[in-house]
């Protein structure tokens, strides 16, 4: 993708198809602080920490741009997000009490849990799109059930693939972040309980990851089905109604081919 590709429009477009609640954001991986640090009009939380899922909360809720190191995260979200090289063993007893039967499993988790090699980056940035600050390496999106099912439907339109969500339950960022870093494929998750909690998640949202080298064919994909009727919201046909009736004309001339 080249590097001038126009952020705005496409949330622009994006938004107009989707009709999205809260700002597309994105997910900068920064090496040296002091790029960073160049950032205009950049927030940190300096002497504190916050989670990742907090950072995304400001960021599309109300425009913020936010950079933090290793020490102005939760320890799982620096380390998923390659910026801390260890899991420390009495967080990990902690965390595994909570969440697991016992410290087996919550090993298990962790050391299976898909994160992003550390050893390369210092920093990373949240912003929104729309301001333009820093190149992606990440695009994220949040929405409903049913907007998040018309991303993934524009994602297949053409070159179809058949993709693979997964989840780790809590840490929630892991499966989105590092699965779309990883994989370099779209990446979709349900909200963990520490990013409800604290990250303001509703309880019908979910979230849509992706390299920036989907975001063409996402546009080409929501433009493709809404030429063809497929638009958000859906309009309710009804359960009791003849689906026949509601059918696109190509479906009918099928049905009626099969009656012959």
């Amino acid at each position: 993708m080249e590097k001038d590709f126009d952020w705005a429009d496409f949330v622009r477009q994006l938004e107009n198809k989707l009709r999205l609640r809260t700002f597309p954001i994105c997910l900068k991986f920064i090496e040296k602080v002091e790029e960073m640090e160049k950032i205009e009009k950049i927030r940190r939380f300096k002497n504190s920490r916050r989670y990742l899922c907090q950072l995304f909360s400001l960021a599309r809720m109300y425009g913020w741009t936010i950079g933090a190191t290793a020490d102005e995260l939760g320890v799982t979200c620096a380390y998923i997000t390659g910026l801390r090289e260890d899991y420390h063993p009495t967080l990990l007893d902690g965390y595994a009490r909570i969440w697991f039967k016992n410290k087996e499993e919550g090993i298990k988790k962790i050391e299976t849990m898909p994160r992003i090699p550390p050893g390369k980056y210092e920093a990373l940035v949240v912003t929104p799109l729309t301001l333009k600050k820093v190149e992606p390496d990440i695009i994220m999106f949040y929405g409903t059930p049913a907007q998040i099912q018309f991303a993934i439907n524009a994602f297949q339109w053409e070159k179809y693939e058949r993709f693979e969500f997964f989840s780790v339950g809590e840490s929630s960022c892991a499966d989105v972040i590092a699965q779309a870093y990883l994989t370099k494929k779209p990446a979709v998750t349900i909200p963990c309980f520490g990013e409800r909690r604290y990250g303001g998640a509703l309880e019908d949202e979910m979230v849509v990851a992706f390299p920036p080298s989907y975001a063409e064919k996402l546009l080409r994909g929501l433009e493709g089905l809404y030429r063809a009727g497929i638009r958000y919201p859906i309009p309710l046909f009804g359960a009791l109604a003849d689906t026949f009736v509601a059918l696109p004309e190509s479906y009918k001339k099928a049905y009626e081919k099969l009656k012959k």
